[in-house]
């Protein structure tokens, strides 16, 4: 028999909650160097950015009308770009 069938090892979940690296580069691409942005987020992006709110990266602010980093926020990013 051969192996393409074999099952390989994945690499561990991180725990529920925890942004992945795809969430933090849809943030990166969202925020672009700036602090605060509109509240409008495309529909491909919409589910990593709700996965970095919950996580306390970003934070609703101005009534709801602007997504603004958290302190966190910009430390992943740059944990991220580096």
């Amino acid at each position: 028999m051969s192996a393409w069938f074999e099952k390989k090892p994945r690499a561990p979940r991180p725990p529920k909650g925890t942004p992945t690296r795809t969430n933090i580069f849809a943030m990166v691409s969202m925020f672009d160097g700036a602090n605060s942005v509109a509240n409008r987020v495309d529909s491909v992006s919409a589910p990593h950015i709700r996965r970095c709110l919950a996580a306390g990266l970003v934070e609703v602010t101005d009534g709801g009308k602007t997504l603004t980093l958290t302190d966190a926020g910009r430390k992943a990013i740059a944990e991220f770009v580096r």
